[in-house]
């Protein structure tokens, strides 16, 4: 077992990654930007750290900079886990400051597995050379260039939308193909993901979280609390989700559950707020995780 530390400002993202990970018995940790996951990995001294570049606060690419000027935490494996921008480029820096494997979003699971366990599988006492002194110019090119080409490309494919109807099978195919992929990664590790309006008070509940509870799909979630929790675990839930609405603040709490055959469950349960750019609460996000397994080994 090993601790790996998740660096990715999506929830999501981080949930998967934790539940996969868990799966294989590793230890895990997560951090939100570059910039709190350097705090994190200097406390929980991780042997791996799985990283996503652009972030707000710090990006990728200064985080491992940073954590290679650490002399302690210097030798520590790094993976980036990211979209696809400029690649040879970015793998290029990647190289020049130690990242053990770059791995473009979306990917399988099984290439996130493996190349999990063939970063752990190296040496980590052979030195990782020291970085160009040119890697800030490149650097700070690379995520200039890396913004400006995400602009560009969302520039274009609005446009294309406009103008072009028929590219809209193409979009959706590639939006299902991606649903596909979450939904198989929720079944593997008995996630389910939730998502609520705060304009419309609408709440949208996955497939897998139906499954989890073994409840019929279509009931209204908030009919679900004395059918889904004991009294003592709702009220906890409903106490963390209006602190999260008043004051954005995210919860991670375990708690019982009741699946709908009458078994007792063990759920982690976790949610955070989506904001306007005055700060607003406009919605909430968040995942349920069947962990009774993990529970009672």
């Amino acid at each position: 077992m090993a601790k790996i530390l998740i660096v990715d400002d999506d929830i999501a993202n981080r949930a998967l990654m934790v539940a996969l990970l868990q799966h294989e018995g590793h230890q895990t940790f997560e951090a939100s930007d570059g910039l709190s996951g350097l705090a994190m990995a200097r406390t929980k001294r991780p042997q791996l750290v799985v990283s996503d570049v652009l972030m707000p606060a710090m990006d990728g690419y200064e985080f491992v900079r940073r954590l290679r000027s650490d002399s302690e935490l210097s030798q520590t494996a790094v993976i980036f886990h990211t979209a696809f921008y400029r690649e040879l480029e970015a793998r290029r820096l990647a190289n020049v400051c130690g990242v053990a494997q770059y791995l473009v979003k979306p990917c399988s699971i099984e290439a996130l597995l493996a190349a999990v366990n063939a970063a752990l599988s190296t040496d980590l006492k052979k030195p990782v050379p020291p970085i160009d002194p040119l890697f800030d110019d490149d650097h700070v090119r690379l995520i200039t260039n890396q913004l400006s080409q995400r602009v560009d490309e969302l520039l274009i494919v609005n446009e294309r939308l406009l103008a072009r109807n028929a590219q809209l099978s193409l979009t959706q195919a590639t939006l299902e193909a991606r649903e596909s992929e979450l939904a198989n990664a929720e079944r593997l590790t008995h996630v389910g993901s939730w998502t609520w309006k705060a304009q419309t008070g609408e709440t949208q509940l996955s497939a897998e979280l139906h499954s989890v509870f073994r409840r019929a799909e279509g009931a209204p979630f908030a009919d679900w609390g004395g059918l889904l929790f004991p009294p003592d675990a709702w009220n906890q839930l409903n106490a963390a989700v209006q602190e999260l609405v008043r004051t954005g603040t995210a919860f991670d709490v375990e708690v019982p559950g009741l699946r709908g055959d009458g078994a007792t469950l063990m759920i982690n349960a976790r949610g955070e707020a989506t904001c306007s750019d005055d700060g607003t609460v406009v919605g909430l996000r968040g995942t349920m995780q069947d962990i009774t397994v993990r529970k009672r080994a």
